[in-house]
């Protein structure tokens, strides 16, 4: 009876969708917490500031105009910072 014991490959994306990571079934990656929390708390911080000034600035200048938009970036920086 022959068996065949060929380790099985895993394709693993990472953070970065150009990167791809090759691991071997079992044997698991050293893992670093510290970096993944950074990663994931830069990612919210941008997320929050896209989400901030382009929703905000869009319902702003539905709502009031040219006029308020002009002022709105200063009031929104405000409010984010103290927020953050």
């Amino acid at each position: 009876m022959f068996t065949y014991s060929r380790p099985i490959v895993v394709l693993i994306v990472t953070h970065s969708p150009a990167r791809y990571t090759f691991r071997v079934q079992g044997r698991k990656p050293p893992t670093d917490l510290r970096r993944y929390r950074l990663i994931t708390d830069r990612n919210l911080l941008i997320g929050f500031f896209v989400l901030l000034f382009v929703v905000g600035g869009t319902l702003i200048y539905l709502f009031y105009g040219l006029g308020g938009l002009s002022t709105s970036p200063r009031c929104m920086l405000g409010g984010a910072l103290l927020a953050v």
